[in-house]
């Protein structure tokens, strides 16, 4: 995205009060949603029975954000709101290791291995986490990029590992 699109887009949220709250918002409560969630799923599953699928939902996850952890360290991809010389919407003080979005991949993993509990939470939680994506976005600490990446790498891992295996 060009400087220009970027800016006019900030610029529209940071003039009107109530899209710039909603946006606060909904950056700070969905991901305490997802992390709230996802201890509960761990005791939920274990109290089910302990099994193959519980060692899954742990390590799955964890694997996955090393994963991402470790593919930005190495591109270390500038930030747009570097990139583009503004202020973030939301204060933030990170310049790089923008590629892919760990907020994203991690809403994404924890939303798949929700299909080891439940279909219907598990839908619930990639609406959260695309919502999620969105605010990454919106607020300009990612490019579109980042958290379709993000997005692709905790879909693929989830699939193989929740629902196809």
């Amino acid at each position: 995205m060009g400087k220009k699109h970027y800016q006019k887009r900030h610029d529209k949220i940071k003039r009107n009060a109530n899209a710039l709250k909603l946006l606060k918002a909904l950056y700070k409560i969905l991901p305490l949603i997802v992390i709230i969630t996802y201890p509960v799923m761990l005791i939920i599953k274990f109290f089910s029975g302990f099994d193959s699928d519980f060692l899954l939902m742990i390590c799955v996850p964890a694997g996955t954000l090393l994963i991402v952890t470790a593919l930005r360290k190495l591109i270390d991809r500038e930030r747009p709101y570097i990139k583009h010389n503004t202020e973030p919407l939301i204060p933030k003080k990170s310049t790089g290791e923008s590629f892919p979005s760990r907020h994203t991949a991690s809403a994404f993993i924890i939303a798949m291995s929700a299909f080891l509990l439940s279909p219907i939470l598990a839908c619930c939680l990639l609406i959260i986490a695309t919502i999620i994506a969105i605010t990454r976005i919106l607020a300009g600490v990612h490019y579109l990029t980042d958290v379709l990446a993000g997005m692709l790498i905790s879909i693929g891992i989830g699939t193989v590992f929740f629902i196809i295996i």
